[in-house]
């Protein structure tokens, strides 16, 4: 009884690693959503183009989540976004770990068939991972303690609308020039406004509703 008794006290203090789920879970959906299209259609112009794709994609969908967990909080605050709340800033490291994960699918795509990366869209490549590790070091992975700053948090929440930004040129230029007509970068436009409506009656929430509260 002593010997189990003890045993149940040991796994309860076994702490659920939320950073590292998150990390692994961004890096291994990203290299199977690189995988996938690399074993149908091999290393081709066309397999890493799907790949760069895909990897887009999945890292959106995580960027999503990252960016309206602390909004969706405030708007409900009896919900399940209440719970990922005080961890909310965790949220990012699966996006970054995907993203990270695109950004290198990218760089192959864009050098497949022997083409050549030109000096602007390397600079853009290396900008965004430097953008990724700043989003990284203010997520509260951490100890609390200096990272939990005003001014940090403020950087934090500027490398998310950086990207919001990223991904909505990134949609819109697909309705322009030589690009082949794609009804779903009209659907992930749509997702990235309503985002942009969710967080903005958040705030607005936040101005109105807790001064007459009090």
């Amino acid at each position: 009884m002593v010997a189990l008794d003890s045993a149940v006290r040991a796994a309860s203090r076994t702490r659920f690693n939320l950073s590292a789920v998150l990390i692994v879970g961004g890096l291994l959906g990203g290299l199977c959503a690189a995988g996938v299209p690399l074993g149908l259609f091999g290393r081709t112009y066309e397999g890493w183009a799907l790949a760069a794709r895909m990897t887009d994609e999945f890292a959106g969908i995580l960027f999503l989540i990252a960016f309206l967990a602390e909004p969706l909080a405030r708007l409900f605050p009896k919900s399940l976004a209440t719970e990922l709340s005080p961890g909310h800033r965790r949220l990012a490291l699966g996006f970054a770990a995907a993203y990270g994960v695109c950004l290198l699918v990218a760089a192959f795509a864009a050098t497949a068939e022997g083409q050549k990366v030109g000096v602007p869209q390397a600079f853009a490549v290396i900008f965004q991972y430097g953008v990724l590790a700043a989003m990284v070091a203010t997520s509260g992975i951490w100890s609390t303690g200096v990272m939990d700053k005003p001014i940090w948090r403020r950087l934090h929440t500027a490398t998310l609308w950086f990207f919001w930004l990223v991904y909505t040129f990134s949609y819109v230029g697909h309705f322009t020039g030589p690009h082949i007509p794609d009804a779903s970068y009209g659907i992930g436009l749509i997702f990235l406004f309503q985002a942009l409506f969710i967080r903005h009656a958040a705030a607005l929430k936040e101005i109105w509703v807790h001064p007459m509260a009090e």
